[in-house]
């Protein structure tokens, strides 16, 4: 860890009005450069949100109004289901919006905790984003 890191530093004075405004993806929903989590109790609807989400921006079509407007790379990451389930969700999300498997293969990626290889992501030292495979 670096030091900076546990340096608490004065707040100094606010400026609201000359920061600028988050760069929202999906409104007031994903940011871009930041991770969106989904959490709630079990059965909910959690994964096929996500599912439905991912199609949707992937393929650049506001099926769910989110206020899509283009098509996007998207890393679908479920920790709850295995790879066969999260497959099945995609499938059956594609037929019910009438997506095209061939819309999304290049570039929806997904990875699932249950049968993938656990990972943990963290910067090293130069501040590099690295992907550490976990056992």
């Amino acid at each position: 860890m670096r030091a900076e890191a546990t340096t608490l530093r004065p707040l100094a004075v606010l400026s609201p009005r000359k920061r600028a405004p988050r760069a929202f993806v999906v409104p007031f929903r994903m940011m871009r450069g930041h991770i969106t989590l989904t959490a709630a109790a079990p059965g909910v609807g959690k994964s096929t949100l996500a599912v439905e989400e991912a199609i949707s921006l992937v393929t650049g079509e506001d099926f769910l109004n989110l206020d899509i407007t283009e098509k996007r790379k998207v890393g679908l990451i479920n920790n709850e289901e295995t790879r066969d389930e999260i497959k099945r969700r995609i499938e059956v999300t594609c037929q019910a919006f009438k997506i095209q498997f061939t819309d999304i293969a290049d570039r929806l990626f997904i990875h699932c905790g249950v049968d993938d290889e656990k990972f943990v992501i963290s910067r090293d030292v130069g501040g590099e984003i690295v992907h550490t495979p976990h056992k």
